[in-house]
């Protein structure tokens, strides 16, 4: 468990890159831009079908087959209901898919997250075992998340030459308080990094790769809307993960669940983004 001052740190330096994150990610979205998602119902009712529906019962199933259970099983549930991550959309761009498309998505998302997430992690903890505040819940993602991004597309809509001024710099902010963050929980949690079962490693490099198939293969139109749809499938949204896991849950099983997910989503796909752009692209 954390430590009163570690856990104090952690939420902290999380919370702040959630926050900067978010304000990178509005900063630089137009409403059209946002608007351009819903001329493609198909796309986006397909989308979030996998991602909402599809995407954690593929989860439960898994770890029942990988026999996966306590706060490793919890941080992989917060996964598994926490799509949108907005990283996705750098990788989406270096894939050739259809990046107003795919940011759109991820914006779409991360404001369905605000009630989805909650009540998705309620539905497959649904022993209530965890006895998480879901209010609590709720009230984290709207502070860290929705009010940010928010707050940095107005910001856009009225100061557009100022936003993209700006956009670079919050973006830094950001990647300085990820790496922070990262770094004060790998520190201080050395000893416990080598209790990360290999099972759990196994779990999370064949998870991604099936996700991606999953959002290619069920994703309707051109190449491009496939390709941004099957990048942002397995690319959750690993800060807010580790938001409500350093302010609800405060165990560091769970928080090493999420962050050996992030590291095999990480590579992974870029891995896979660089290969499209190679294949389809150059």
């Amino acid at each position: 468990m954390f430590s009163g001052q570690s856990a104090a740190i952690q939420e902290l330096l999380v919370g702040g890159f959630v926050v900067c994150m978010m304000l990178s990610v509005g900063i630089d979205l137009t409403v059209s831009s946002v608007r351009a998602v819903f001329q493609k119902p198909a796309v986006l009712i397909s989308a979030l079908t996998v991602n909402y529906v599809l995407v954690p019962l593929a989860f439960m199933l898994a770890l029942q087959l990988f026999d996966i259970e306590g706060m490793w099983a919890v941080g992989l549930m917060f996964v598994a209901v926490a799509p949108g991550g907005p990283v996705a959309g750098v990788l989406i761009q270096n894939a050739g898919g259809n990046l107003a498309l795919g940011a759109s998505m991820i914006v779409v998302m991360n404001l369905l997250n605000t009630v989805l997430t909650p009540i998705g992690f309620l539905a497959l903890d649904s022993s209530g075992s965890t006895g998480l505040p879901m209010a609590g819940m709720v009230k984290t993602i709207i502070l860290f998340q929705l009010l940010p991004l928010a707050a940095a597309m107005g910001f856009r809509h009225l100061r557009p030459l100022a936003a993209d001024q700006l956009q670079p710099h919050v973006q830094r902010a950001a990647k300085i308080l990820l790496f922070g963050a990262a770094a004060v929980i790998l520190i201080g949690e050395i000893p416990r990094l080598l209790t990360v079962p290999i099972k759990m490693i196994l779990f999370c490099h064949l998870a991604v790769p099936v996700l991606m198939g999953l959002g290619w293969l069920l994703t309707p139109g051109k190449r491009a809307d496939r390709t941004a749809v099957a990048i942002a499938t397995p690319y959750r949204s690993i800060s807010v993960v580790l938001l409500l896991l350093a302010s609800w849950v405060r165990d560091m099983d769970a928080m090493l669940a999420a962050m050996t997910y992030s590291g095999a989503m990480l590579w992974m796909c870029l891995a896979a983004s660089t290969w499209m752009r190679r294949r389809w692209v150059s």
